[in-house]
């Protein structure tokens, strides 16, 4: 039977994962709502703004990979 400290370890590692993860759904729906809005418009305006907001929640999902791959290091480390 698993130590009530592992146990405790793995429900905190897979909610921090599971945070993780909702960070990354926020900045893809961002993502295709921007890019569909900027096809529907039909303008090079438009289309300029859409891969400007873009490229801006692709730096936010990196950012949150980033902090995904850390603590899979950081728990890696650990075990």
């Amino acid at each position: 039977m698993p130590s009530q400290e592992v146990v405790s370890e793995e429900e905190t590692w897979i909610t921090e994962i599971g945070r993780l993860l909702h960070g990354l759904c926020q900045p893809l729906t961002a993502l295709n709502c921007r890019l569909e809005l900027g096809l529907m418009e039909h303008e090079p305006e438009a289309m300029q703004a859409a891969m400007t907001d873009s490229l801006r929640e692709c730096e936010r999902m990196n950012k949150t990979v980033y902090a995904m791959q850390f603590a899979l290091r950081t728990a890696m480390e650990q075990s």
